[in-house]
Order: structure tokens, then sequence, then C-alpha cells
């Protein structure tokens, strides 16, 4: 069977027999599989208060421009850019506009949501948490969290976020958020980090659903990255190399 032929995560999965049941879950697929659109959908279709957090801004993005033409949805998406920095802004997506809107859905980025902790959270005031913003919380690009290379805070935040979101619903501590899902095509990387409990419910796709591989993309072991990098700078020319390994650099 070829990619195309492949389902997507929505074929296999569904939100009353997959998601409902559980209160954290697990979904590891590959890339272009529709985990993000899976998600959305639900949010839509069961109307959840739903917050989803992605490592990377196009990914946000994308996710809005899918439904940009969706009048029913876009009046309750409000996406927040990294351009989106100012203070007031934050305190009223943090305290105004998730308090009151109990039908908000969010897609933004990590960094959103560490600018929001630093700058519109109030912890002395529980239904300023996210986990007491939404009904639904999806992170997406969960993997981000253990291999960021970037030294930003971000991914620490989320982390926290996640285990305390955990901790919650092993020790039955009251919150609004009933279900947790993290996403990732990159299993080997995350595998059990997040469910050291063991309570996860983990729904393993990457070898049943398709996956597709963006344009303009090509795969190369080390030695040939060696071989590019050696060649250019033998001619003269700059090279940056980005990776969460530099060993043999």
């Amino acid at each position: 069977m070829n990619q195309t032929e492949k389902p997507s995560v929505g074929d296999v999965l569904n939100y009353k027999e997959h998601i409902e049941p559980y209160p954290f879950v697990q979904i590891f697929a590959p890339t272009g599989s529709g985990k993000n659109r899976f998600v959305e959908e639900i949010a839509q279709e069961y109307n959840l208060a739903t917050g989803i957090f992605t490592s990377r801004r196009t990914k946000a993005e994308q996710s809005l421009a899918r439904y940009k033409d969706n009048s029913q949805y876009s009046r309750y998406l409000n996406y927040h850019s990294d351009e989106d920095l100012e203070l007031q802004l934050y305190q009223q997506y943090g305290i105004e506009l998730l308090k009151n809107n109990p039908h908000d859905k969010t897609i933004t980025t990590y960094g959103m949501l560490k600018y929001y902790f630093d700058n519109g959270y109030d912890s002395d005031d529980e239904l300023s948490k996210p986990e007491n913003c939404y009904d639904f919380i999806v992170i997406d690009e969960i993997h981000s969290t253990i291999l960021d290379s970037t030294y930003q805070l971000a991914t620490f935040f989320i982390e926290r976020l996640i285990f305390r979101i955990i901790d919650n619903f092993i020790h039955n501590k009251p919150m609004r958020c009933k279900h947790l899902v993290i996403m990732t095509a990159t299993k080997s990387v995350v595998n059990d980090y997040f469910n050291k409990s063991g309570i996860a419910v983990t729904y393993d796709l990457m070898e049943e659903c398709r996956s597709i591989y963006p344009k303009h993309v090509c795969f190369t072991d080390t030695a040939r990255v060696k071989n590019i990098i050696s060649n250019l700078i033998s001619r003269g020319k700059k090279v940056v190399y980005f990776s969460n390994y530099v060993i043999f650099i």
C-alpha cells in the first residue's frame, strides 16, 4: 500500500471512542497524517473550549488558514501571533477572553503561552490557569519539549503545564480540562517520557497512517552532511549548521 492509500488520523480515530473516555491521550502519527485537522474538527464538531499549542508559528498559521472561510469556526478562533506581544493583549487573552468565552478555540505557539505566564498570568487566580480555561488541551510537536536546542524557556513552560495537568488527573484535583492530547511524528524521542505515571492511552499510528513529506526537503545521513559542509567551506562559502547534536563537528 502506498502512502496516498493509507488513512489519515481522522479515518482511524474518533472522539467518542478514542478520546472522550480518557483524560490523557498520546498520538504518534507521521508528518502529513492529519493530526491537527483531527483535533481541530473535534473542537468544531463538539464545540469544546479548546487550546491547541504548537512549537512553530507556521503550524498555527496553517491551522488558521484551514478555517478562514468557515465563519462558524472562525467566530470562536482566536489566534495570537508572535507579533502580538503587547502586554494588554495577553492580559486580555488570559483574564478576560478565556474566562468569559466558554466556547473559545485558540491555536497558538508555545512562545505565546510562555509570554502569558510571564505577563498575564495570576498565580493566585485558579481561573487564569490554562487548565481552567479549556475543556480540551492539545500539545502538538511534543518532541520539541525534549529536543529543543535553542535554549528558549517556552518548552519548559509547556512541560510544566503537561505534568501539572497529569498530576491533577491522577489525584482527582478539580480543573476545567477534561482531556489532554499530546501529538508528534517523532515517536522515538518521546515514547513514554510524559507517561511515567502510566495513565496515558497511546495510539501509535506511525505505520498505519499516511506520511506526506514536504516538497523541497531531502533526507540524508551524517557522512553526506560532513561532505556538504566540507565542500562548501573549501570553496570559501559560509555555512550555518543547525542540529540538536553537533558532536561530529
